[in-house]
Formats: C-alpha cells, structure tokens, sequence
C-alpha cells in the first residue's frame, strides 16, 4: 500500500523552507576560503546518510540556536549544485569536470540517489571526456567505496584496450599501490608482459628514493625492502609468458624478490623441454607473445 508520501515534493518545499527556518550552517570549502548554506536539520538528516550519522553520533552542538558543520574537502559550488537536486537537475549544462567533482562528492555525503544518476549520465553522455583522461579520474575515484564500480569499470576498460596511456603517463609512478593492484589484475590488459614488467619496476623504485637505481649494487636488505612494496603485485606478473631473452635479461637481476619455488619453476619452464609449470598459471593476456 502506498504511504502517499512524495519525496521529491518534500525536498523541494524543505528546499525552499530553509532560508526561512534554517537551523544548520554548513561551511563548505577550506579554511580561508569557504561559503557557509543555511539549511535545516530535517532535510540534511533525510537526503543524506552522511548529515544523518553526523546528528546521530549526539556530538552536535548550537550556538545562538544553530548547528555548524564544515566540510573541507568538497568546494562550494560543487555542494551548491548538489543541493539543488531534487531528483530533477539538468546535466546537460554541465562539464565533465563539474560532473566529476559531483559525482565524487555526491558519494562522500552519501547521496546514493545523486552518485548514480550522475555516474550513468557521465557514461552514457561523456566519455570523451572519460577517455580523455581515464588515469586521473581513477586515481580521484579509487577511494569511493564501491559505489562508483561502473565508472572505475569503464576507465579500466579504456585504459586496458591501450595500456600505454597508463603505462607512459607522468602519473603512473604515483598510482595508489591498490590501483595499480587492481590493474595488474586484469586479463585484458593489452600490453606485452614483459611491459608490464618493466613497468612494475619503474613503479617499485619511484616508491622508495633511497635505493640505487642499479640492481647489481644492491645488497640483501635492498632486495628485501624491494620486496616488502612488490609484494601483493609480483603473484600478478605472467612470468611465463615472457621471453627466455627478456627474463633473463630484465627479470633475473630482480629474482631474490620473487619466491625461491616460483624462480625454480620458471627456470625449469625456459630449460626442460615440454615442461608444464606445477605452479599456478594465470591466464594469458591479449598481447602475450611467449
């Protein structure tokens, strides 16, 4: 049975109720550079997952018969735009970036509504600008739960088809270790394993300053420390898909931070005729050339 309640007419009149009876001042913005809106408690608590823990945690304090929040990490303009939303907002005027920017705070405030209507117009309306740059727009959206699955889907899709936007890109030594996990992680990844390799690397060394850019002036505790920031990525590499030439050329002088069954494996695989590995085998990638 219908309770005949009307969400949607019930966030505009509290839309348009607040500047009247206001008992919230949020302040959107950093610390010398903010804008406060005035809004109304029952309003916040009812759109938003966020605003409601906050007034449940029972921590919340008035001053002059007010409420004051302060949100740092969203800019105001992107909140404004937000709480104009009442199920209806027009897309069509806005940027990629704008709709980036809502999409991503949408989801710290917890407005599921918001972050998935945003998130399926972003796809299906704008991926040039998705595929303009997928590596920026992962790396902002890495860390939104998983409420974005479908627009980190897509970026991965764009970048795996042509790995090299990832793989050449300035950005790439800073990738979060869980995103570059995520992307190792791939069937689809399209490029030479031995790239992937060597890019592993390139990463691995960006991560830690101290050690020597030549491996063969490493000691133990190089190898080690090496090690201990490769770990949950070196089981993602398909060893066996890499040349006899290319391993031993670029993959042995870094062995001592693979696992010592997994090398002896490998060298049975490049020197026994017919050998099949007894270790397990990842599936092969679009560009294995083994």
């Amino acid at each position: 049975m219908s309770s005949g309640f009307d969400l949607d007419e019930f966030l505009k009149m509290q839309h348009l109720k607040t500047q009247m009876d206001y008992n919230v001042i949020v302040q959107v913005g950093k610390e010398h550079d903010f804008e406060e809106f005035h809004m109304n408690s029952v309003f916040l608590i009812s759109t938003s997952e966020y605003f409601n823990k906050i007034f449940s945690s029972g921590n919340m304090v008035k001053k002059d018969g007010k409420y004051t929040i302060k949100i740092e990490n969203i800019n105001p303009y992107t909140f404004n735009s937000m709480y104009i939303y009442t199920g209806q907002v027009n897309f069509n005027n806005k940027t990629g970036t704008e709709l980036l920017d809502i999409v991503i705070a949408s989801d710290k405030l917890k407005l599921k509504p918001l972050t998935k209507t945003t998130e399926d117009f972003m796809i299906e309306n704008h991926q040039g600008f998705l595929r303009m740059d997928p590596v920026r727009i992962l790396i902002e959206i890495i860390n939104c739960n998983e409420s974005l699955v479908n627009l980190q889907e897509n970026c991965l899709k764009i970048i795996c088809s042509d790995p090299k936007i990832l793989f050449n890109s300035n950005k790439f030594i800073y990738l979060p270790a869980t995103l570059l996990e995520i992307v190792l992680k791939r069937d689809d990844l399209n490029l030479a394993e031995i790239e992937i390799w060597e890019g592993l690397i390139k990463w691995g060394l960006a991560q830690e300053k101290t050690h020597d850019q030549d491996v063969t002036k490493w000691n133990q505790d190089d190898f080690n420390h090496f090690q201990g920031i490769l770990y949950k990525l070196i089981p993602l590499i398909r060893y066996y898909e890499i040349s006899s030439d290319d391993y031993f050329n670029k993959v042995k002088p870094y062995e001592k931070v693979l696992p010592k069954e997994l090398v002896d494996d490998i060298l049975k695989f490049h020197t026994v005729s017919g050998y099949t590995p007894t270790l397990k085998v990842l599936p092969r990638r679009p560009n294995s050339q083994n």
